[in-house]
């Protein structure tokens, strides 16, 4: 989520962090996407991830607790990450507050819809309850897929599963990669990137439901992201269309190059 649309919305965010090496950067706190690609760039190994501790989670909702009686605490899918459970410790053990840390089962542009429809909610004045069942219905609306120009990032980082490796190992294919059960997994592929972003158009062009609302995102990629945004408004017409660029900590994992598009 752009910083700008994070404060007028009042979501906070505890980083995650990346490593090169010895040293270590919180995600669009000590370095930004252009100063991630710019050193990976350059680095001879891949970086590393890690997530916040509990205590970074509890300083915060400790803060929050100042002015606030419930606080929402939205995480990327437990299944790719110690996220969500740093945060449930943290938040076990906090008094005077009642914190919901959630599970989205997504990451980085779906889980900004998600964040998105429960912030957007709660500035309207809805109690903690309307905005877990808004959080819930969204999560069931929610279509994400990333088309990234290699796999070698995935793999080495250990986020991608055997079936996807092989599709990655075909010659001259550009995958499709979707959120499934809160893992990454295969949806298609193609030959090219601009072709694979069309599939990924043509299946939401087939959804039941007319998204209001889409975002993409990109790596290093910001053509690919200018022309998939003209696709999807020549698709839905008046949609709602944000755009951000790939963090440090996605970035990792996707390498430079990938094409994002998460719609509800």
């Amino acid at each position: 989520m752009p910083d700008p649309l994070a404060w007028d919305l009042n979501v906070s965010m505890v980083p995650l962090n990346v490593r090169f090496g010895d040293e270590t950067f919180k995600d669009r706190v000590d370095m930004d996407s252009a100063a991630f690609f710019n050193r990976l760039a350059r680095s001879k190994v891949l970086p590393t991830t890690s997530m916040p501790s509990p205590g970074d989670f509890k300083m915060l909702y400790e803060d929050v607790a100042k002015t606030h009686d419930a606080i929402i605490s939205i995480h990327l899918s437990e299944k790719l990450s110690g996220t969500y459970q740093a945060a449930k410790s943290a938040a076990d053990g906090m008094s005077g507050v009642d914190v919901v840390p959630v599970d989205s089962g997504l990451v980085s542009a779906g889980m900004f819809l998600l964040v998105h429809a429960a912030a957007q909610a709660a500035a309207r004045g809805a109690g903690k309850e309307e905005i877990l069942k808004i959080i819930e219905d969204s999560m069931r609306k929610i279509r994400m897929f990333f088309v990234v120009d290699t796999l070698e990032y995935l793999q080495r980082g250990g986020r991608l599963s055997l079936a996807g490796q092989m599709i990655g190992g075909m010659l001259n294919v550009k995958p499709i990669l979707t959120i499934k059960d809160g893992v990454i997994a295969p949806a298609s592929r193609a030959r090219s990137q601009k072709k694979a972003i069309q599939k990924v158009m043509d299946y939401l062009s087939s959804l039941p439901h007319k998204p209001s609302i889409a975002i993409v995102g990109h790596a290093l990629a910001p053509e690919e992201c200018r022309a998939t945004q003209a696709l999807i408004k020549s698709k839905f017409g008046s949609i709602k269309i944000f755009t951000c660029e790939i963090g440090p900590v996605i970035g990792t994992h996707s390498g430079p190059g990938c094409v994002e598009i998460a719609v509800m």
